[in-house]
């Protein structure tokens, strides 16, 4: 309180001096989708952001499940992809799908790919 009884007033100065925090890509194994994938002559370039020791791609396939339709309306799960035949996945393609395994063209290869069989499940916990 000032002398004549009344009320001091005091000033407060807030200052943002360092600013928001810069969002930052977190890779975690995957690349960053803003970089580009081909140059401008239109070759394909390996990302940077992925692990620069992995096996080259057709090595880096993997079938992660399939719904088979005998009709011919079958998906798979391929690299993170749903992909039907003849779709493109990373610069493959999805010849043919069947019960367990899809059929890949890599590098003017043929590549079979073999569902994994499911992982014994724990049910501790879990009552019937």
């Amino acid at each position: 309180m000032s002398a004549r009884g009344g009320v001091t007033p005091w000033v407060i100065v807030v200052s943002l001096v360092a600013g928001p925090a810069a969002a930052e890509y977190q890779a975690k194994g995957r690349r960053d989708p803003m970089v580009p994938l081909l140059t401008v002559e239109g070759q394909r370039i390996h990302p940077p952001g992925v692990d620069d020791d992995a096996a080259p791609e057709a090595t880096r396939l993997v079938l992660q499940g399939i719904v088979y339709d005998a009709t011919g309306n079958s998906y798979a799960i391929v690299n993170d992809h749903v992909v039907h035949e003849q779709d493109t996945v990373d610069g493959m393609i999805v010849l043919r799908i069947q019960p367990m395994t899809v059929t890949m063209l890599v590098d003017g290869q043929r590549r079979e790919l073999t569902v994994a069989p499911p992982a014994a499940q724990d049910n501790q916990g879990i009552t019937p």
